[in-house]
């Protein structure tokens, strides 16, 4: 049986770079190994994902109820322990 292919949604961007930059660039891409395109997405990559890790992208906001914290307090102040 065949396996399915996977299809990846994938988008293109166009980027500027000064003189300047592009020279840092090949610099780098030729110390790690790798395609300037691949370089460009590493770093990318590398700055998006701490990005996310500081903005909490799971985390709820203050305004929001806890209903699937698994401690609750009820309207009497008791705590309950929710299974």
């Amino acid at each position: 049986m065949k396996k399915k292919k996977v299809i990846s949604k994938k988008k293109k961007l166009a980027i500027t770079l000064s003189e300047r930059d592009m020279d840092t660039l090949q610099r780098y891409a030729t110390e790690k190994g790798v395609a300037k395109a691949v370089a460009v997405r590493r770093m990318v990559k590398s700055y998006l994902s701490e990005f996310e890790k500081l903005t909490g992208a799971d985390a709820a906001d203050e305004n929001q109820i806890g209903l699937f914290d698994s401690m609750q307090t009820d309207i009497f102040g008791n705590l309950t322990k929710l299974k």
